[in-house]
């Protein structure tokens, strides 16, 4: 089964093959900024477009094949209108992002847990 993830106009993109599974859409109601499927593409790392406002946002998403997301990555602050700006996977297999509160970070691929943070500002 080959799973292929795009942006289209602020929209998440999902289609496949078999079994034929097409989906189009915002997710948690929000623009999506980027998208980078994972290389097994079975699921998509997507980064979305975060409310200004004075709670953090956690717009760094794992979705699968069907468009549910299987985690949310977990800020390095609770500082007001913290979110994810960029975010890249390494090598190893990790997700590297950067936080708007100057946090560079790097998150668990499979959970979204938080597990270094540098200070960067």
């Amino acid at each position: 089964m080959t799973t292929h993830y795009s942006l289209d106009s602020g929209e998440l993109r999902i289609s496949r093959d078999d079994p034929p599974f097409e989906w189009q859409g915002l997710v948690d109601s929000l623009t999506v900024v980027e998208v980078h499927p994972l290389a097994d593409g079975a699921e998509a790392l997507v980064l979305l477009d975060a409310p200004r406002g004075i709670t953090p946002v956690q717009n760094l998403v794992k979705v699968d094949a069907e468009a549910h997301v299987v985690w949310r990555g977990e800020l390095p602050t609770d500082t007001q209108g913290d979110c994810f700006v960029n975010l890249a996977v390494e090598e190893a297999g990790n997700v590297s992002a950067s936080t708007w509160s100057g946090y560079q970070v790097v998150l668990s691929r499979q959970t979204g847990r938080l597990l270094e943070r540098r200070f960067t500002k």
